[in-house]
């Protein structure tokens, strides 16, 4: 609904009143760990938020209320361990609500399953916030590049605590002036890594200056080893303590003759990370569509039959001249296996196995293209990952293929020439807000030369990666705006497919 506004951005009298933006669809990883719920129960209190998903793996919890289990009241939001369909279901809810939105993953699990969590959150155009620690340096570059391939913003932040930053800051101004300094995290003895994922980032700060730390003063050995902590190239040491009682606390300490200054930050509540947190995930929503929107269970064998269809025994059969090869072998090879059986019919036992051989013989025109066209189907049923992509044409272009070898032929004056059987295939260039995608490419015809750049087009992704990191294969492409159908071979059922668009992509 549109309306009129002044020079400052505010609604002007008269003017429509706007409708209230949807609230940011929101799954929660870890829900019912100790930062998890304390997330549950920020999005609640949230008027601009909506918790959609709920994951844990916490055994006997499955299908539990969310908000029973946290004890907020009733939410209708079930705890689950398919951390896949809940992006799915928040994809959707993107796709539903409309352009302008953005779906958010915020993960507090564990640093064996964050890097996955936050690739599947980026494929399926979700926008992950992470408070999980533990990503090497070339995982979070790995991030980067995918995320900035799928125009999908995210955030990884080891601490959302405003105090921390701060204190980062200060750590890092600080450095200038000192030459020595050791650092010293603190946490709760259930977390796994160490040191902290927020004490790495403190340091690589205070090293941003290039400068190197603590030079030794005497030759140092160790009699319990490790005992001096983690040392880092710049000369950093890194130190943890776990115990139980505590929460999140870090200390820098810096030295010098006759003073030391230390910098120190307790995190007494996890209520603390909240703020962070949503105004993390708040900077993150400014894409909304979904890269691909990812089949459910059950959608894609629907999509792709195992059994030849029509359209599709008709690609399979192929030229008229590849017809013709089929029925002089299905007609040569029936009748001679066929001969051959009557003619042993009476000496050899084999007589009934060639009688047999010559009748599947002769059927073979029609079965041929039936094992073809099944074998066909079968390389894309069997991948694990498939979405469904729209986008537009970005590009086309055609391009003559010589189909056939070359044969000789007399011209008028009797001359042998060599003659090639060439067609003109038309490719096109797929591309959505996300960037490229891949090309389709089928025999030109005159229908064809209807289609122009910025044209809507629909096609099925396939892919051996759940994340769709590498894209497999793309089926035949659907042009709603020409109702026309595109490719080399009819994979798709399309009146399903294009039923499946219609309630998926509305």
């Amino acid at each position: 609904m549109s309306s009129s506004t002044g020079p400052s951005g505010t609604t002007g009298p008269g003017a429509a009143p706007s409708s209230p933006a949807p609230p940011i669809a929101v799954v929660v990883a870890g829900a019912l760990g100790r930062m998890g719920a304390e997330v549950v129960k920020a999005v609640t209190a949230a008027p601009d938020c909506e918790l959609v998903g709920a994951v844990d793996t916490t055994p006997g919890k499955e299908g539990a209320d969310v908000g029973l289990e946290l004890g907020l009241g009733e939410l209708e939001v079930a705890v689950t361990a398919d951390f896949e369909g809940c992006l799915c279901q928040a994809s959707q809810a993107v796709r539903t609500a409309g352009p302008g939105l953005g779906a958010v993953l915020v993960d507090f699990t564990h640093p064996s399953v964050v890097f996955e969590h936050t690739r599947g959150a980026i494929a399926y155009g979700v926008h992950p916030v992470i408070g999980t620690t533990g990503l090497g340096p070339e995982q979070l570059a790995d991030l980067a590049t995918f995320a900035d391939k799928a125009s999908v913003g995210g955030a990884v932040i080891p601490n959302f605590s405003v105090g921390m930053v701060l204190l980062q800051q200060a750590a890092a101004a600080a450095a200038r002036f000192y030459d020595f300094a050791e650092l010293t995290e603190l946490h709760h003895n259930r977390k796994a890594d160490a040191p902290s994922g927020t004490c790495i980032k403190t340091a690589e700060l205070i090293e941003e200056l290039g400068k190197s730390f603590n030079p030794p003063q005497v030759e140092e050995h160790e009699t319990l080893a490790g005992c001096r902590g983690g040392l880092r190239e710049s000369g950093l040491r890194l130190h943890s303590i776990r115990l139980p009682g505590l929460v999140a606390h870090q200390e820098v300490m810096f030295g010098a003759p006759g003073e030391t200054y230390t910098l120190r930050h307790d995190t007494i509540d996890r209520s603390a990370y909240m703020p962070g947190v949503l105004t993390a995930w708040s900077g993150c929503c400014e894409t909304s569509r979904p890269m691909l929107i990812p089949l459910r269970p059950g959608e894609l064998p629907r999509l792709i039959p195992a059994v030849a269809t029509g359209p599709q025994f008709n690609a399979c059969s192929g030229s008229p001249r590849k017809l013709l090869q089929r029925v002089l072998i299905s007609v040569i090879g029936g009748v001679l296996t066929l001969l051959i059986s009557q003619t042993l019919a009476f000496r050899s036992q084999f007589a009934p196995v060639l009688l047999v051989a010559g009748v599947v013989l002769l059927l073979y025109v029609l079965w041929g293209p039936i094992v073809e066209a099944g074998r066909r189907n079968a390389t894309l049923r069997r991948y694990p990952a498939a979405a469904i992509f729209e986008g537009e044409v970005a590009d086309l272009f055609t391009r003559e293929v010589v189909e056939d070898q070359q044969r000789e032929q007399a011209d008028r004056s009797g001359r042998l020439q060599l003659v090639e059987n060439r067609r003109t295939w038309l490719t096109l260039e797929l591309e959505d807000e996300d960037g490229y995608l891949g090309r389709v490419r089928f025999p030109m015809e005159k229908k064809h030369q209807l289609i122009r750049r910025g044209m809507v087009v629909r096609t099925l992704v396939l892919s051996d990666r759940k994340d769709f990191s590498r894209i497999g294969a793309l089926t035949d492409a659907w042009l709603p705006q020409l109702k026309l159908w595109v490719g080399d071979y009819p994979f798709l059922l399309r009146p399903a497919f294009e039923e499946l668009c219609l309630r998926r992509l509305r």
